[in-house]
């Protein structure tokens, strides 16, 4: 695979609250959207909630991941840690909440760590061209993480958790999932002209 430049994967963390609605989601979307632009990445996902583990996806992810063409049969919830967090290049959050609780728990994650809605906003200011080397998309990332308190408190940055709601809802989750990350993966790693 191409994409980047670099010897290594972009690695991506993707994070809700109990991973089993909006980061799965996410984690797989984003996966299939950087394999198609024929990048070298690993993506995975987890929950900030404590317990969040061994749990599969709610129905209503997997039906919708299911409608995509995407699999979140075998998915396993799993739980935040420090090693998951450091290994990531870039985090990858679902809500404001999750911004905050990982920088409050693991040293190091400030600089990486932002909104999904944020990162495709930053994306869609930003004058740099890709496709991007890994070391571009962490600078890319840190200058958007550069930002005060008040922006992510003060702006509408979080996508709708759709859990206990009808598949209608994850349905709406998985499109707006869908709408940002392709914001991203196009800006950072463009397809060439008749690919």
């Amino acid at each position: 695979m191409t994409g980047t430049t670099d010897e290594r994967p972009l690695r991506v963390l993707v994070v809700c609250t109990a991973n089993q609605c909006r980061s799965p989601l996410g984690e797989v979307i984003l996966r299939d959207a950087l394999f198609r632009h024929g990048v070298d990445a690993v993506v995975v996902s987890a929950g900030t909630m404590h317990g969040a583990a061994g749990m599969p996806a709610a129905r209503g992810s997997r039906k919708v991941a299911k409608e995509l063409g995407l699999d979140l049969n075998q998915h396993v919830s799993h739980e935040v840690d420090a090693d998951t967090v450091a290994a990531a290049d870039v985090v990858v959050t679902m809500g404001v909440s999750h911004v905050m609780e990982l920088a409050a728990r693991f040293d190091g994650c400030h600089d990486k760590t932002l909104t999904l809605r944020e990162l495709a906003a930053h994306v869609s200011s930003s004058e740099m061209q890709g496709p991007l080397t890994v070391d571009q998309v962490q600078a890319e990332v840190a200058t958007a993480c550069d930002r005060p308190l008040a922006a992510l408190l003060g702006g509408n940055l979080d996508v709708d958790d759709p859990i206990g709601m009808p598949t209608s809802r994850f349905r709406k989750t998985g499109n707006e999932v869908t709408e940002l990350f392709e914001v991203v993966v196009d800006a950072w790693f463009p397809l060439a002209p008749g690919a």
